[in-house]
C-alpha cells in the first residue's frame, strides 16, 4: 500500500455483502471486527467484481459503525479508480444477409478501437487482442480476407506479421509479434472474415447481440496466468436480414465504358411490406 508502518486492524469475525437483507443491496460490502482499533493507519483488502464501464458517479463510500450499527466516522467521497476499457469501438459490415442451408454467408467486417491502457512489447509475452462474436456467428480457422489495418484515414494498423487465428466458433485472436506493443489513445482499425448466423435479428443493443473485445498479455511461460489489461463487452451488433432467396443480372451491352440497361431477376423468400427505397450497390468502376 505504500506505507511503512501500518497498524493490525482488530479480529475481522466475518465480511459479506447485505444481499441477505436486500437483493439490491449486493454492492454494499459490511465487515464486522472485534477488538480495539487504534489509532492509525490501517489497511484492509477484498475482492470486489468491477462493472462493465467506469460508473457515471465514481465514489466510494466507508462508515465505521458500532455493534448498533450507529455511525461513528464515515466519508462519502473517496475519488474510485476508471474500469480499463476499449473505448470508440465501430462496427462495419459488409455482408448483412444469414446463412442459408449449404451456402455460408460470408461477411468481411471492419472493427476500430483505441485502448485505454498501454501495453509495452515484452520477452515474457505476446500482447492479443481477443474479439468474441454473439452466439450464431462463426470465425473459420483459416483466416482469409484478414487485414491488420484498413488503410483508412486517421487510423493505425496492427503490426504486419500479427497473427490471426479463428476457433471455429465465436472467438477470434489476434496475437502481435514478440516484443510489439499496443499503444493507448491510438486509433487502430482492422478487417476480418466471419460467418453470419441463421436467423436474422434487428434487436443489436441486447447482451445476446453483444461483441467483445480484450486486450491481454499471454505469457510464454505455461506457470504464468494469462493477464487481461483492457475489456469492453457490451458492443452492439449489426443488424442480420433474410436474404434474397434468387438475383440475377443481365446487361444489354458488356463493352467497356458503354452505357447499358441492367435488368436484375428477384426471388424473395418471404412476402415484404411497402418499403420506401431499394439500395443496389454495383462493383467498382460502375456509375449509374
Amino acid at each position: 500500500y505504500g506505507y511503512a508502518d501500518l497498524l493490525d486492524l482488530p479480529t475481522i469475525t466475518y465480511c459479506k455483502n447485505l444481499q441477505d437483507e436486500d437483493i439490491d443491496y449486493s454492492y454494499i460490502a459490511r465487515i464486522n471486527m472485534t477488538g480495539t482499533w487504534l489509532l492509525g493507519t490501517t489497511a484492509v483488502s477484498l475482492k470486489v467484481k468491477n462493472p462493465m464501464e467506469t460508473p457515471a458517479i465514481n465514489f466510494w463510500g466507508f462508515c465505521i459503525m458500532t455493534r448498533a450499527l450507529s455511525p461513528l466516522q464515515c466519508e462519502s467521497r473517496v475519488y474510485g479508480f476508471n474500469i480499463a476499457v476499449v473505448e470508440n469501438i465501430t462496427l462495419t459490415a459488409y455482408n448483412r444477409g444469414y446463412t442459408v442451408s449449404k451456402e455460408a454467408a460470408i461477411n468481411r467486417v471492419e472493427m476500430g478501437f483505441e485502448l485505454t491502457t498501454y501495453i509495452p512489447g515484452s520477452e515474457d509475452y505476446y500482447n492479443e487482442i481477443i474479439i468474441t462474436a454473439p452466439e450464431g456467428f462463426r470465425f473459420p480457422a483459416i483466416c482469409r480476407f484478414y487485414s491488420p489495418g484498413t488503410g483508412n484515414e486517421g487510423t493505425t494498423s496492427l503490426p504486419e506479421l500479427t497473427e490471426c487465428a479463428g476457433d471455429g466458433s465465436t472467438t477470434l485472436t489476434l496475437t502481435l509479434p514478440a516484443m510489439r506493443p499496443l499503444y493507448n489513445s491510438t486509433r487502430y482499425e482492422v478487417r476480418f472474415r466471419v460467418i453470419n448466423p441463421e436467423e436474422a435479428f434487428s434487436d443489436v443493443d441486447t447482451s445476446d447481440h453483444w461483441w467483445s473485445i480484450t486486450t491481454r498479455k499471454n505469457y510464454i511461460d505455461d506457470d504464468e496466468d494469462d493477464v487481461d489489461v483492457d475489456q469492453t463487452r457490451n458492443i452492439p451488433s449489426f443488424p442480420i436480414y433474410p436474404r434474397v432467396a434468387f438475383v440475377q443480372v443481365d446487361t444489354q451491352s458488356q463493352v467497356g465504358l458503354n452505357s447499358t440497361t441492367i435488368r436484375f431477376l428477384l426471388e424473395t423468400q418471404a412476402s415484404l411490406a411497402p418499403q420506401s427505397n431499394i439500395t443496389i450497390y454495383p462493383p467498382p468502376g460502375f456509375v449509374f
